[in-house]
């Protein structure tokens, strides 16, 4: 079943009766950890002291009623919890929350409904760390100015926050200081696992437009990528995957990074795909401004098994939730196994690169490109 007439991906669904579900970790889930659906608001989730981990959505309810107790809601992509009241057909019913931690964004959706019914429908003990902005975001949307009602709720006490505050501020009294270095996870499978899955939805071209998770995965903005690094390659030391973990939102200075690309790649407003590294760590990596991921054979230039290197990686976290390294400046991109000079398709076991006769430098994939660089070098 589903809701909206979509079929669901939950790990856990509830569309009737009670379902306790405790002492558990649900992780990596390509859709929704739990879900509760239900027309008449009969079902009821009591999710106590379970892990719900790096999900596309922690735990989401449309309809019915909850009792979330001593849980941790971590790194899922779009949100942690989400309760859809928008849903005219759908009933709901008191949904608590006790001593949990949620470290994501926690959304209410509201149609025809008042602040009020909404806050006493939600029920608050002892919460902290929640949300991106220290609470949940409601988009309240009446029926007849369809215009939107921005509020924050205070994830201890379960009240408004007022108008103006520090939400940023607010947020980090809850948390230790690492507190976003220890929600980084660089688990190879599961990263692989999603990249394949995200290539699957894209379209022909390998352009993703409205991803089957319903949410859109833009790069963040050049303006928040660190400057390109003008170190020397001889100057940096070779690191590992795990001990960018430190490095979260800034640059590894003096750090080089060598792996090798373990899944295949898919384009939005960059190309993505994982590295791999000799520990066996993997990390998700997205390369913007490069020119081989814009051509029409962009898939061969970057084919699994291909080596390369990332000077001093900007280790940050991407629009929609994941964490990765960001690539802007094509001259921090080290290729280590082979291209053609020209088209940049990579070296493969399958498809070796012929090398120039008269530099020995330069390779190429055919003697097609070979002639087309000589005649625009030296027209």
């Amino acid at each position: 079943g589903g809701h909206g007439g979509l079929p669901s991906c939950a790990a856990v669904q509830v569309g009737c009766g009670t379902a306790r579900v405790t002492g558990c970790s649900i992780v990596r889930c390509r859709g929704e950890g739990v879900t509760v659906q239900d027309e008449d608001g009969s079902a009821r989730l009591e999710l106590r002291n379970c892990n719900v981990f790096g999900n596309a959505s922690g735990v989401c309810f449309f309809g019915g009623s909850g009792e979330l107790v001593n849980n941790r809601l971590q790194e899922n992509a779009v949100s942690g919890l989400t309760i859809n009241y928008n849903l005219a057909t759908v009933a709901f019913r008191d949904i608590a929350l006790t001593r949990n931690v949620c470290d994501d964004k926690m959304a209410v959706t509201a149609f025809g409904c008042t602040k009020s019914s909404i806050l006493e429908r939600l029920k608050w003990d002892s919460n902290s760390g929640v949300g991106t902005l220290n609470g949940i975001t409601s988009w309240f949307t009446s029926r007849t100015s369809l215009l939107p009602e921005l509020f924050s709720i205070d994830a201890a006490t379960g009240l408004e926050m007022p108008v103006g505050r520090d939400r940023a501020t607010d947020r980090s009294q809850h948390l230790p200081p690492n507190t976003e270095e220890c929600r980084v996870h660089f688990n190879k499978d599961s990263l692989v696992a999603a990249q394949i899955w995200m290539a699957g939805a894209c379209s022909g071209d390998g352009l993703l437009g409205r991803s089957p998770l319903g949410f859109q995965t833009p790069g963040p903005p050049a303006a928040n990528a660190a400057a390109a690094t003008g170190a020397a390659l001889s100057s940096l030391v070779k690191c590992c995957i795990s001990e960018l973990a430190p490095f979260l939102g800034r640059r590894a200075v003096g750090r080089v990074l060598y792996g090798s690309l373990c899944a295949p790649p898919w384009r939005s407003t960059g190309l993505y795909t994982v590295v791999a590294d000799a520990k066996g760590s993997g990390v998700r990596v997205g390369l913007y401004n490069v020119a081989a991921a814009q051509g029409s054979a962009w898939q061969a230039c970057f084919p699994q098994g291909m080596e390369i290197g990332i000077k001093e990686p900007f280790l940050k976290r991407f629009a929609d939730g994941t964490i990765g390294i960001r690539v802007d400046d094509p001259n921090d991109l080290l290729y280590v196994t082979p291209i053609c000079s020209r088209c940049f398709i990579a070296q493969t076991e399958e498809r070796k690169l012929l090398v120039c006769s008269r530099c020995r430098v330069h390779k190429y994939c055919s003697k097609a490109c070979q002639v087309a660089a000589w005649k625009s070098c030296h027209a």
